[in-house]
C-alpha cells in the first residue's frame, strides 16, 4: 500500500472469525510523515482520548517503522486496550506532557500497550539544551495518568530557570528563584 496524502508505505490485514465473534487486524508501515499521519488520525479517530494523548505528544518529524495490531470483539477495537502499537521515529517534533515543552529533532523507539507509552533510546532538544539516553511512561487513560521521564541532560541553565519557574507552583521556591541573578552556564546531570 502506497498513499500520497497522507504518505504512507504499508502493508497490512484484516481477519475477521464471525464463529468467534473476533476481528484481528495488523499494519506495518515505514517512513511516513508524522505531521500527516497525525492529521488524518486525529479527523479519523476523533473519538479516541488515546488517539488524541498519543498525536498531543508527537507533532511532526519521521516515523522510521510502525507495527499496529489489535484483537478482539468488533466493538472493542475502538477502546485502547486490545490495540499494540510499536514504532521508531526521527527528526521528531513532540511536546513534553505536563510541561508543555516543544523538543525537537526527537528520536527514538516507543511502544504502547494497554493505555501506556513506554519510549526508550530516546533523544531531542530544546533551544539550548539536550537530552539523551532517554526512557518515558506516559499513561494514555485518565485524568491523573502516570508520567515519568529520566533522561540525561546537557543543560542551558537560564533555559532551565524559566521552565522550573513556570512548572513548579511551590511559592518558597519561587522567592528561591527570584533571588537568583544573572543566569548562566550549563549542567548535566540525569
Amino acid at each position: 500500500l502506497t498513499l500520497d496524502a497522507p504518505r504512507v508505505h504499508g502493508s497490512g490485514w484484516l481477519l475477521l472469525d464471525q464463529q468467534a465473534q473476533q476481528v484481528q487486524l495488523a499494519f506495518r508501515g515505514w517512513d511516513l510523515d508524522a505531521s500527516a499521519l497525525r492529521q488524518t488520525a486525529l479527523e479519523l479517530l476523533k473519538d479516541s482520548t488515546t488517539n488524541q494523548k498519543v498525536f498531543t505528544i508527537v507533532q511532526g518529524g519521521t516515523v522510521l517503522w510502525i507495527t499496529w495490531d489489535a484483537q478482539g470483539p468488533p466493538g472493542a477495537l475502538t477502546t485502547a486496550t486490545p490495540h499494540i502499537i510499536t514504532g521508531a521515529m526521527e527528526h521528531g517534533s513532540i511536546l513534553i506532557p505536563g510541561i508543555d515543552l516543544l523538543a525537537k529533532d526527537a528520536q527514538g523507539r516507543v511502544q504502547i500497550v494497554d493505555g501506556v507509552l513506554v519510549g526508550e533510546a530516546l533523544a531531542a532538544r530544546t533551544e539550548r539544551t539536550w537530552g539523551r539516553d532517554g526512557s518515558l511512561l506516559v499513561g494514555l487513560k485518565g485524568g491523573d495518568a502516570a508520567f515519568h521521564l529520566d533522561i540525561q541532560m546537557d543543560a542551558d541553565l537560564n533555559e532551565l530557570h524559566d521552565i522550573l519557574r513556570r512548572e513548579i507552583s511551590n511559592p518558597g521556591f519561587h522567592g528561591e528563584m527570584t533571588q537568583i541573578a544573572e543566569i548562566q552556564g550549563r549542567a548535566t546531570g540525569r
